[in-house]
């Protein structure tokens, strides 16, 4: 049994007191600087975050393979970061580096070095969602979820959850929507058979027309393109089936150009022109987040000022 770090023995843990009490201080208390240089601990004494949003796979995935490799030879290059656990003296909870820390059990080190937070809860699980959360490669369904716990235990706002973590607004909801996916499109979206792209073109159908789209879309390997196109055609189709519709046809030319506007913008358009030639254009949405992309599409940058 390897000996225990001597610097838990000193861990204070922190009272509800400190605990950040606005939105500001919640910030400011992630974005701090170190509070010490890295110190080494047996891997051994390290536990794995309660906040860590990312699920456990069994089988090691290939870049977590090559980066036990990468480990084995360069060593740790980046500190774990962690904070004592006062039920049990002497060992850690991960905060930040779950990945490292294990890809450094699979390269072998006994010990990796860290550095030592005390932080209560609430920082602690802010601290540790919010760096998956910037991280590239965390899964999209990982992130909504991560991003929903920091709504929910922490009762922020989607313009809140933006600022804590330099995200636009729109971003936010088109990541939390992933949740509302069926679940079958889920489970194709976190095998990576379906990226975050073609998941959020289906948000806005029902969950029947959710599952046929992406079955269609992994066994013809759709781009995201593709699959806006199919989605278009789909609800055009469901317009023009609707009972008591009364259409004006339209001249050739219009209607190769309302096809023209649609394929572009991914959503069925409707060209009307009176004989003076003054007319009006009528682009369709089905949700919030479809007429931002559409506007972002035209040129319009919501986020200006």
């Amino acid at each position: 049994m390897p000996k225990k770090p001597s610097l838990a023995e000193t861990a204070v843990r922190p009272t509800s007191q400190n605990r950040p009490t606005s939105m500001e201080e919640l910030i400011r208390s992630i974005q701090q600087p170190a509070p010490a240089e890295p110190q080494v601990l047996s891997i051994d004494f390290l536990t794995r975050g309660r906040y860590q949003p990312r699920q456990v796979i069994d089988e090691p995935d290939a870049d977590l393979l090559q980066l036990a490799d990468s480990i084995r030879v360069l060593g740790l290059i980046e500190p774990i970061a962690v904070r004592p656990l006062p039920e049990t003296q002497g060992y850690f909870e991960i905060l930040a580096g779950d990945r490292r820390w294990r890809a450094a059990r699979l390269a072998g080190l006994a010990e990796v070095s860290v550095i030592v937070h005390y932080v209560d809860d609430q920082t602690a699980a802010a601290m540790a969602l919010v760096e998956n959360l910037q991280r590239q490669d965390l899964n999209p369904l990982d992130a909504a979820a991560a991003m929903q716990r920091l709504r929910d235990e922490f009762r922020l706002s989607q313009d809140q959850l933006g600022r804590l973590l330099g995200m636009s607004k729109s971003v936010i909801s088109r990541t939390l929507g992933l949740l509302s996916l069926h679940q079958e499109v889920q489970i194709l979206l976190r095998s990576n058979q379906l990226d975050a792209g073609h998941a959020r073109v289906l948000l806005t159908l029902t969950q029947e027309e959710q599952v046929n789209l992406a079955r269609q879309a992994v066994a013809k390997r759709w781009s995201v393109r593709e699959l806006e196109h199919r989605k278009a055609a789909l609800v055009t189709q469901q317009d023009s089936s609707r009972p008591n519709s009364s259409k004006i046809p339209t001249e050739p030319d219009l209607q190769r150009l309302e096809s023209l506007i649609g394929s572009w913008l991914a959503t069925p358009v409707h060209l009307t022109t009176r004989k003076t030639g003054e007319g009006f254009i009528k682009i369709r949405f089905a949700s919030a987040d479809e007429r931002t992309n559409i506007l972002q599409k035209i040129g319009f940058n919501l986020e200006e000022p």
